[in-house]
């Protein structure tokens, strides 16, 4: 049977019983229901899978980031000193605290370069930077463990 108009299909759900149209309601509420939950879940998994992506790559990179800062100014008060004290053992334990800081750098380094999302030129020229300090600061503690400050 084809409903050709309003007035038809208005005529057509007066025609029904009442629990004829509870039971439709009913049904396009529950149908309403399971759509919206549905919906829900697939967007609960995007969320998971975006929540994921963002813990895997920039949260991670930003907590090594902030070591890498850390552990850099602790390098660097280290180096500073062991070049201003004229305590050899508080030289000796200022140049290995500067050296642990240098490995520890290195070991966020790798983490950062893993999951870094963005221009990995960045990483490279911190690399690169980080390659070119080394020796220098190598120097500058050799010779602050020898008590020749002045060079």
């Amino acid at each position: 049977m084809l409903i050709k108009t309003e007035a038809e299909a208005r005529g057509a759900m007066k025609n029904l019983k009442v629990g004829k149209k509870l039971f439709i309601s009913y049904v396009l509420i529950l149908i309403v229901l399971i759509a919206g939950c549905a919906v829900s879940i697939v967007d609960l998994v995007k969320l998971g899978g975006q929540i994921e992506t963002f813990y895997n790559g920039p949260f991670m990179v930003n907590d090594s980031a902030g070591t890498v800062n850390a552990d850099f100014e602790r390098m660097q008060k280290s180096v500073y000193r062991s070049i201003s004290s004229t305590n050899p053992e508080i030289v000796k334990e200022s140049a290995e605290s500067a050296r642990t800081c240098a490995r520890a750098i290195q070991e966020q380094m790798a983490i950062i370069e893993k999951h870094f999302l963005g221009d990995k030129e960045i990483i490279v020229r911190l690399n690169a930077a980080l390659d070119k300090l080394a020796p220098m600061r190598e120097e500058v503690l050799s010779l602050a463990l020898e008590n020749r400050k002045s060079e």
